[in-house]
């Protein structure tokens, strides 16, 4: 197995490590191939043990210990780090409500809709360009917020029992206040107070 890549440079596995940390121990191909390392490593690797193929193009460092969300990152660095998840996905990840998604949500770009893109089974895309303000981090993976994610749940037909109990989960633990109520869709406010106090964000 040869030390260096085709051009002659040495590989950088302690910066390829580094990069992974902030990814669940995951990384591209890409990431690997801009620290030297290309397709002969990192297939060696993997049969050694040292990494795990977890996808198309998507490897992970195995030693690197579980957390939380890891099942998404994969997902993720598939959109090129784009996507956002969202819907059912986003509600889970907010944990306000029992809903248990049988199959992930995943919101590309709206330009993104025209690509012809493979699809994992289990995967559902929607386009639309999430802004800032209505995302939120959690670990290595990215979500819509949760007026956003309550509105998109609204609009997909989630059912309603989901809903209420997720709206009056985030009133009581703070995370929805009266302000958030005209940001919500019309079938939403029915379980919005019209006036909250903001102290109890």
């Amino acid at each position: 197995m040869p030390k260096r890549a085709t051009n002659g440079a040495v590989p950088e596995w302690d910066a390829l490590f580094t990069l992974a940390q902030g990814q669940a121990g995951y990384f591209t191909t890409t990431d690997a191939a801009e620290h030297h390392i290309g397709t002969a490593l990192l297939t060696h690797h993997a049969r050694s043990g040292r990494l795990r193929h977890a996808g198309r193009g998507v490897f992970r460092f195995a030693q690197f210990p579980p957390t939380d969300h890891e099942d998404l990152v994969p997902v993720w660095l598939w959109s090129g780090r784009k996507g956002v998840f969202s819907h059912e996905t986003a509600l889970s990840l907010h944990a306000l409500s029992d809903l248990a998604p049988t199959h992930i949500d995943l919101t590309l770009p709206k330009s993104w809709a025209k690509r012809r893109l493979k699809v994992q089974p289990g995967l559902i895309l929607h386009f639309a360009d999430v802004p800032k303000a209505e995302r939120q981090t959690w670990g290595s993976v990215i979500s819509t917020e949760l007026v956003r994610t309550l509105n998109d749940c609204a609009g997909a037909g989630v059912e309603e029992q989901f809903l209420a109990q997720a709206v009056r989960e985030g009133l009581r633990g703070g995370r929805l206040i009266s302000a958030d109520r005209q940001r919500l869709a019309a079938p939403l406010r029915r379980w919005m107070p019209r006036s909250r106090s903001r102290s109890a964000r």
